[in-house]
């Protein structure tokens, strides 16, 4: 299925590493705390990559209720939802990451095309990435 991941530089990072640094700690009681190192992070924030959430779509077996929908609108559909999760100003995203189980080839760039028609500035970068589990490519 379809996941995008919004990444956000400067100036938003401080406060999103700050608030993703906060919530890592999980409310197990048996869980141990994480803790993150800042030695290998640039001295420059504006080069501090930020992932600051994810969505997907319900999973549904392939030709049933996506069948009639191509990729660039379901992740159109993916982004909105992320939008709405995190209330984030689409003006401050500056990369999007999509991810897909197969690319479909009515469109080249599924991340791309999806973050264009979803309303996010046409000067930033976006990639998709495809990945197939082992059971679809041995036709299991």
């Amino acid at each position: 299925m379809i996941s995008p991941r919004l990444l956000l530089r400067s100036p938003l990072s401080a406060r999103c590493t700050s608030a993703a640094a906060a919530g890592s700690v999980s409310a197990h009681p048996l869980s141990t705390p994480r803790t993150f190192s800042t030695a290998d992070q640039p001295s420059d924030p504006s080069k501090t990559v930020v992932v600051v959430d994810g969505v997907r779509l319900p999973f549904a077996m392939a030709s049933t209720i996506y069948e009639d929908q191509l990729a660039v609108d379901l992740q159109r559909l993916a982004y909105q939802g992320l939008i709405t999760k995190t209330a984030l100003n689409k003006s401050d995203v500056d990369y999007v990451l999509a991810g897909t189980v197969i690319q479909e080839v009515r469109t080249s760039n599924i991340a791309r095309e999806a973050a264009i028609n979803t309303g996010f500035p046409s000067d930033i970068g976006a990639h998709t990435v495809s990945m197939v589990s082992q059971g679809v490519t041995r036709g299991q």
